[in-house]
């Protein structure tokens, strides 16, 4: 997972350089896309997480096939 972080900051910093260049509503598409997919990242990882503590093996199974494929 941190090398997931990792790659996507460096990404996002490629992103934020070569769309900067085109102009201001460009840049401000690409950042606001960033936060959107930052905010669904983390939902995942929740999910993910808060499906180890249930003991359900099935929603377990069934969320850490959501957050492989989604």
């Amino acid at each position: 997972m941190m090398l997931e972080t990792g790659i996507m900051n460096v990404a996002q910093l490629l992103d934020t350089y070569w769309v900067g260049q085109l102009g201001s509503a460009a840049l401000a598409a690409v950042t606001i896309s960033t936060t959107i997919r930052w905010v669904l990242n983390s939902l995942s990882n929740g999910l993910g997480v808060g499906g180890l503590r249930g003991g359900n093996a099935l929603t377990l199974k069934m969320l850490v096939v959501h957050c492989i494929y989604y």
